[in-house]
Formats: structure tokens, C-alpha cells, sequence
């Protein structure tokens, strides 16, 4: 993997977080924390997402979740 750093800080797109060129010269890299719920996420029960699941079963399920933009409710305990 290869990077190109432009200016002396801003977004790494493919590494998912942030980089800054130090007074020395290294690269300072912060990681970005993950999101709990995306904005305008749709929440879901874990059978409607089960029943979502049966229309596609050759994808994982965290990348259904991401094309789709849903998030499972917790269940209560």
C-alpha cells in the first residue's frame, strides 16, 4: 500500500484516519475512531435483518449492513 501526503496535515482516505508531518519530518498518524451509528441510519431487529439477510447470502453481513445503511437494535435483556 502507498500513500500520497499532500500539505503538512489532513485525511488519509484509505487508511481511515488522519496524518500530520511532525517539525522533524516523520508522519504523525491518528486513527479515527468508528462511528456507533451512521447519521440517517436505519435501525432494524435482528429478524427483519435475518429476513434481509435471505435476499443476499453470498455477502457478509457487515457489508450489507454498510450498502444498506442499517444498524441492528440491541436486544433487551
Amino acid at each position: 500500500m502507498s500513500a500520497q501526503l499532500v500539505g503538512r496535515q489532513g485525511h488519509s482516505a484509505g487508511s481511515g484516519g488522519r496524518y500530520r508531518i511532525t517539525p522533524f519530518g516523520g508522519v504523525l498518524i491518528e486513527p479515527e475512531r468508528p462511528a456507533q451509528a451512521e447519521a440517517g441510519a436505519q435501525v432494524i431487529d435482528q429478524a427483519a435483518f435475518d429476513q434481509l439477510m435471505r435476499l443476499m447470502p453470498d455477502l457478509d453481513p457487515d457489508v450489507v449492513k454498510k450498502i444498506m445503511g442499517v444498524v441492528i437494535r440491541p436486544e433487551e435483556a
